[in-house]
């Protein structure tokens, strides 16, 4: 399977399995993690929508597609795989806000179908 339908395939995995189980227990996430999602529930809808629609900027997801392509033909370098890891971080950081975000608006009983998925 090409990486990046690989990786759209378990984003959506993902996103399919934090909406129905909600996002992981603050004490399962690292602490910058937990700081960053605790006070979201304290957000009004507005809020919560506008993070939801957060996205990676595409530069970013751009290099983190090249540099896995690249990974998967030969090694990094060290400033690569730095490079690489930090922006693997920040993925996983819009990634858990943008879930918890989506989780927080079911729990309101708001429609979450404009965040769902593009076919």
């Amino acid at each position: 399977m090409p990486d990046t339908l690989y990786e759209r395939v378990r984003q959506r995995a993902e996103l399919l399995e934090v909406v129905v189980n909600g996002v992981p227990l603050e004490d399962e996430l690292p602490s910058d993690l937990a700081v960053a999602i605790a006070p979201m529930s304290f957000l009004d809808d507005q809020s919560l929508q506008k993070i939801a629609r957060s996205k990676l900027a595409k530069k970013e997801a751009a290099q983190i597609e090249r540099l896995h392509l690249k990974r998967q033909r030969e090694d990094l370098d060290a400033t690569e795989t730095q490079t690489l890891a930090g922006l693997m971080a920040k993925y996983d950081r819009v990634f858990l806000m943008r879930t918890q975000a989506i989780n927080l608006l079911v729990q309101r009983g708001l429609n979450i179908s404009e965040f769902a998925p593009k076919r």
